[in-house]
């Protein structure tokens, strides 16, 4: 099992030659890490290094906006003690974990649970020191495109 997936890149060091002098450049790069709330934490203490976000998977929500919450304070803790953002993935989860489209579409057709929606995600990325949200949905269908976009807009 894959407890923490990330691309790492910690540098890529490149050589120019000008005039028979080499310059070495460094490039920073921004790596992100997605882990689970139950990664262990000598595998999550060996990553965070090299990271520059932990994307916490994966927070749910319900019809009316509500968050399905994510047990992840420690994690969180864990990558703010080291100086790298934690932020949260939202998916069309339901309480069973399971993508659901219905969840989502009802947001989009309710403006009421959209702001709902909204306002709780706000409030939780205040609360954890959260750096973001990373929208993650899953299986909508392509009707839904157009709210898609406005809500990541908002």
């Amino acid at each position: 099992m894959i407890e923490l997936e990330a691309i790492v890149l910690e540098m890529i060091i490149s050589k120019v030659i000008i005039s028979k002098r080499i310059i070495w450049k460094v490039i920073t790069m921004i790596v992100n890490g997605y882990a689970y709330p139950f990664i262990d934490d000598e595998v999550l203490d060996w990553w965070l290094p090299r990271i520059t976000w932990l994307s916490n998977f994966s927070y749910g929500f319900r019809e009316d906006g509500s968050l399905i919450n994510l047990a992840d304070w420690k994690m969180t803790r864990m990558a703010l003690d080291v100086g790298v953002r934690p932020m949260m993935v939202l998916t069309p989860l339901d309480e069973e974990g399971m993508f659901n489209e219905g969840v989502a579409a009802e947001i989009f057709n309710n403006p009421g649970a959209k702001d709902n929606l909204i306002n709780n995600i706000e409030q939780n990325i205040k609360e954890k020191n959260l750096g973001g949200v990373d929208f993650d949905f899953e299986y909508i269908s392509a009707q839904y495109a157009d709210d898609y976009v406005a809500l990541v807009r908002e």
